[in-house]
């Protein structure tokens, strides 16, 4: 990977944009990966085994399934549905985005070797419209990772590519 650092950018605002920093099959591979970690969840609850099922048999895009899914666990057995954000940072799948070359970026951003790099995540951050229980204004992770002066975050789309007109949320 070859990316140029906006380090000036990161610097200065604490943040930095990258455009095309992952291929979409790369993205695919972690996508697949969620919908699978959901439904297995959700094939585990007998109430919504046989509509979890039809929803993966069915010709839905993968943004579908995984809303599909993810409705049926937030319904029936938010606990479920809470134990795949645990479940995600095990998945072989869902970890894949962290390739060497990413790690060496993340290195190279943080002034580090990339062997003192910790990874955690990632994460799915799920806010839906309506919903006060999850509404951030601008903060710091920082709470997160006490006595650790360096870290990254990173945010990016799935299931549905940034636009002008949807920033990086679809409602």
């Amino acid at each position: 990977m070859s990316t140029t650092i906006p380090l000036k950018s990161f610097q200065d605002y604490g943040h930095m944009k990258f455009s095309d920093l992952f291929q979409k099959s790369d993205l695919k591979v972690v996508e697949d990966s969620i919908i699978e970690l959901f439904a297995l969840q959700a094939l585990k609850i007998g109430d919504v085994r046989n509509e979890t099922q039809s929803i993966l048999s069915a010709k839905y895009d993968n943004f579908e399934k995984f809303c599909r899914i993810y409705e049926l666990l937030e319904k029936d057995d938010k606990e479920a549905l809470y134990q795949v954000q645990k479940f995600l940072p095990a998945s072989i799948g869902a970890r894949s985005i962290f390739t060497n070359s990413l790690i060496d970026l993340f290195a190279r951003i943080l002034g580090s070797d990339p062997s003192r790099l910790l990874v955690d995540g990632p994460a799915v951050f799920i806010n839906r419209p309506n919903t006060e229980r999850l509404l951030y204004r601008w903060h710091s992770e920082e709470h997160y990772y006490p006595k650790r002066r360096k870290f990254l975050n990173i945010w990016l789309p799935l299931f549905v590519p940034k636009s002008k007109n949807n920033g990086t949320i679809v409602i």
